[in-house]
């Protein structure tokens, strides 16, 4: 017991912040509690014997729905349900701590410190975290990676079969995983680790098609036919061109469910359409230079050693990050996708990536949800924040693809656990950068007011049971004629405040 201190420590710590701090008020989460709000009522309708795909349309993948049933078992109310969510929440929060603090021993770096930096990654994040079910998949991919780690192909393989059918993005780790163990050579766990994923991804997916095939792959393809949503990297240059009088774009919403926040233009509705083009190649160039980059490291006295731990680790991380840059679709809680695996990109130097994607948190904050009415009115200092926010996460891909400094733990040369603070210091240092997260959070309330926040989101009121007065074609910004926020619908389930796009 008396090893693990540090984790149980870090456990109440996230307690406190996840069912405490993040329900508190402390920060604006008012205007995100709408999609709790619809998980609620999807799961509702499965307890009263409505089945998912035939009776009701659903935008997420199988095992999504799982997790939205769960908390629905012990909580009849909307109030009690969003405790349980988040407790739910809590509960996967903490096995992302545990498999944080084990692969941080593996790696022979100090565990207080990649505990350290994940809290202050979730305190920039802020009450989204639980207002989306987003960290769960993202545990599981963490876990994938665990146990790809000590050795346990198969489970590693089985958990990203069902990452993916809970939302997609753990799927991008299987190139990193096949490679690597081709470049082993050790073809024939390759092969039963593609099967054991694909046996678990059957096993998930079967009964949804004997329910309703037509109902099941509709909830890819709503998916796939979203337009250039107004956050992405595509729309960013976008509006930087409006700003600066070269073109110009429309912000409207469209869709009922999953509801999407689209830039609109010639312009955006090309890009729209190369942007899956531009996803595969970018994959395949994170995939070829680890491909590359692996096989030049075979040993075959090193097998599953820290080092190869560091580069699947860092590849992963990677191609997730580019797949987020290079999708038509950014919303702000895909940023927790990153989450759990950034503490543990430790080379090359550890602390640039974290430092990095805490400040893109934090800039995504200020975005949404504390100034989006005005974003959504075509604010052009907003445009420039939101550029900055992309290009930031552009940097840090660039910059991961371009170092190529990937020592493990043990090296002599560059022990990653050789710090340049004295540990009394290193922990001073994280201290201080808690201290500064939850400051801008006082800040921001400081200077902008509840009234609006209230209206900073696209859509005045919520009608319960859903429905929209303006949704089809409504638009937003100087651009749009006619068009102006309306209510938005919440696809049933009560609650009220705005809604913001959801996607897989």
């Amino acid at each position: 017991m008396k090893r693990y201190w540090q984790l149980i420590t870090f456990g109440i710590i996230h307690a406190l912040i996840l069912l405490v701090l993040f329900r508190s008020g402390f920060y604006h989460n008012s205007s995100m509690e709408h999609d709790t709000s619809l998980f609620f009522n999807y799961a509702s309708k499965v307890v009263g014997g409505a089945l998912p795909y035939q009776d009701f349309s659903i935008e997420y993948p199988p095992l999504a729905l799982v997790f939205f049933i769960l908390p629905r078992l012990v909580a009849s109310s909307l109030a009690a349900y969003q405790l349980a969510f988040a407790v739910e929440i809590l509960i996967f929060d903490c096995l992302g701590l545990f498999f944080l603090f084990k692969l941080s021993q593996r790696l022979k770096v100090k565990s207080y410190v990649t505990l350290a930096i994940y809290t202050i990654i979730v305190l920039a994040i802020g009450p989204i975290m639980i207002n989306r079910y987003d960290l769960i998949p993202a545990v599981m991919a963490l876990a994938s990676l665990y146990a790809f780690s000590q050795g346990h192909h198969k489970t590693a393989w089985a958990i990203l079969a069902a990452g993916t059918l809970t939302k997609i993005f753990p799927a991008l780790i299987a190139p990193v995983f096949l490679i690597y163990l081709i470049c082993q050579r050790r073809y024939r766990k390759a092969i039963s680790g593609v099967a054991a994923m694909a046996v678990t991804a059957a096993i998930i997916v079967i009964p949804c098609l004997l329910i309703s095939p037509g109902g099941f792959w509709n909830s890819f393809s709503m998916q796939m036919n979203r337009g250039l949503h107004v956050e992405s990297l595509y729309s960013s240059f976008l509006l930087l061109g409006q700003n600066l009088g070269l073109t110009s774009v429309r912000i409207q919403m469209s869709g009922h469910t999953p509801i999407s926040v689209n830039a609109v233009s010639p312009e955006a509705n090309a890009l729209a359409k190369i942007a899956p083009a531009v996803i595969l190649i970018a994959l395949a160039l994170v995939y070829w230079l680890f491909y590359r980059r692996n096989r030049s490291k075979i040993d075959s006295n090193l097998m599953d050693s820290p080092d190869d731990t560091i580069r699947v680790i860092r590849y992963s991380f990677l191609a997730v990050l580019v797949f987020l840059l290079t999708n038509s679709v950014f919303s702000p809680q895909y940023l927790i996708w990153l989450c759990p695996v950034v503490p543990l990109v430790i080379r090359p130097r550890r602390h640039v990536p974290w430092i990095m994607i805490t400040l893109t948190a934090m800039v995504t904050y200020y975005i949404y949800p504390m100034h989006y009415n005005g974003f959504m009115r075509g604010s052009a200092q907003l445009n420039y924040v939101l550029l900055f926010r992309n290009l930031l996460l552009a940097a840090l891909a660039v910059w991961l693809i371009v170092e190529k400094r990937e020592t493990a733990a043990v090296s002599q040369k560059h022990p990653a656990s050789r710090l340049a603070f004295k540990p009394y210091a290193l922990a001073v240092s994280l201290a201080v950068a808690a201290v500064l997260v939850l400051f801008d959070q006082v800040a921001l309330n400081e200077f902008t007011s509840a009234s609006q926040i209230d209206s900073g989101m696209p859509g005045g009121g919520m009608q319960p049971g859903g429905g929209s007065d303006n949704m089809q074609g409504g638009g937003f910004g100087n651009n749009q004629a006619g068009g102006g926020p309306g209510n938005t619908p919440n696809n049933g389930g009560p609650g009220s405040g705005s809604q913001r796009p959801s996607g897989k």
